[in-house]
């Protein structure tokens, strides 16, 4: 392993405040090994590190890229930020990731080894303990593109956010979320080869797992494409992507305002069962348990914050399209909170300020095009669940929405 920070793989019930700082004159690349448990991480903690870590992160490149690429080993983890894979204890401090070119953060490639996921933020895979606080940060800013991919195997998540996998407890998880690019941003769900969570997302959570989170997203793209893709692979299921907090069976309630600006939006769901592609919180469940609240309002196209607080339409001048029909069971697409079989009471406004054309295509079974709160299975198992909020579309030239072929 390879690591910038106190602790170390397997350190014991250490408590590590420090900051760190790191920065270059061309690119900054962390890249996981070929052996098990190589990992390459700018931060605190370490693979089944313990105690708590408290610590300010702060990556800039001048004139190149940070990549940051889990390895081809069993938990060959990438990642800036405190934990690790099986790390314990509260995580805290700002991460602010600067780049004059792009910025990736990738799940392993490789199709033999498993749990080799990448990310920007605290946490990781079978954690315990809360991640950040109200007045931490996650700020990641490109010169040019921001891509978030998922990888090829199981467990090859990649994610801007706190969170992962298979956390214990009941963790309250926070910071606020800014991604900003010079062109293009991309997030996009892995292939995963054997079963799942090869998935991306730009949020708080990940998969199966018990969270609380009431932070702002904001994603800036205004002159570029923002892609927001469900993964593929064979066999396998929840290679999705989101920009939003939640995931997959994440259950919790998950707040916060929601802005993505763009020239142009577009949302694929995969072809894979619940690879479905949502900006939104919320996402995919498969029980009939309350999930928790939903809350914000999302902007699409128009910054609330510009003009004194009064808003303005940024962005927009291409389409707005929401994809399913390539989809397979349960991979939806979506703007707005909810999901498939996501149950809780849901509040919020959806303002579209600017769009070429809006268009929702449906596809397969239950791979619905929505734009509102809510979602298939979402009204409620034992009890109807309240669903409240406007939704607005100040400029758009025309708007289709075509059902598909299943219910």
């Amino acid at each position: 392993s390879g690591q910038i920070g106190a602790g170390g793989q397997g350190n014991p019930s250490d408590n590590h405040v420090s900051d760190v700082s790191v920065t270059a004159g061309g690119d900054i690349a962390l890249d996981g090994g070929d052996g098990n448990t190589a990992y390459a991480q700018i931060g605190m903690g370490g693979n089944g590190a313990d105690g708590d870590m408290d610590s300010n992160i702060t990556v800039t490149s001048n004139g190149g890229s940070v990549t940051v690429d889990a390895g081809n080993g069993d938990n060959a983890v990438a990642k800036i930020g405190n934990g690790g894979a099986g790390a314990d204890g509260e995580m805290t401090g700002f991460i602010d990731v600067k780049a004059d070119t792009f910025i990736r953060v990738a799940g392993s490639d490789s199709t033999t080894g498993t749990g080799g996921f990448a990310m920007i933020g605290h946490g990781g895979i079978t954690y315990a303990g809360d991640l950040g606080d109200a007045d931490d940060f996650i700020r990641v800013n490109a010169g040019t593109s921001v891509e978030v991919l998922g990888g090829a195997k199981d467990n090859s998540f990649a994610m801007i956010g706190h969170g992962g996998l298979n956390n214990t407890g009941s963790p309250t998880v926070n910071s606020t979320i800014e991604v900003t690019a010079g062109t293009d941003v991309t997030v996009r769900g892995g292939a995963s080869t054997t079963t799942d969570d090869a998935y991306a997302m730009i949020g708080h959570g990940g998969a199966q797992m018990t969270s609380t989170t009431d932070s702002a997203i904001r994603v800036d793209a205004r002159n570029g494409t923002l892609t927001v893709a469900g993964g593929g692979g064979v066999n396998t299921t929840a290679n999705f992507a989101q920009v939003g907090h939640g995931g997959h069976e994440v259950e919790g309630a998950q707040g916060g305002v929601i802005v993505v600006l763009a020239n142009a939006i577009d949302l694929v769901s995969g072809p894979t069962p619940e690879s479905y592609a949502q900006i939104g919180h919320g996402g995919f469940e498969d029980d009939a348990n309350t999930d928790g609240v939903l809350s914000g309002n999302i902007f699409v196209n128009f910054d609330p914050n510009a003009n004194g607080g009064v808003g303005a339409v940024v962005g927009g001048s291409g389409n707005i399209i929401l994809n399913s029909t390539g989809g397979s069971t349960d991979a939806f697409t979506q703007i707005g909170h909810g999901g498939r079989d996501r149950e809780g009471t849901i509040t919020g406004n959806i303002l579209i300020g600017k769009a070429a054309n809006v268009e929702l295509l449906g596809g397969g079974t239950r791979a619905y095009a929505q734009i509102g709160h809510g979602g298939a299975g979402s009204a409620g198992f034992s009890a109807p669940v309240a669903k409240s909020g406007n939704i607005t579309r100040l400029e758009t030239a025309a708007v289709t929405v075509t059902g598909g072929s299943g219910p």
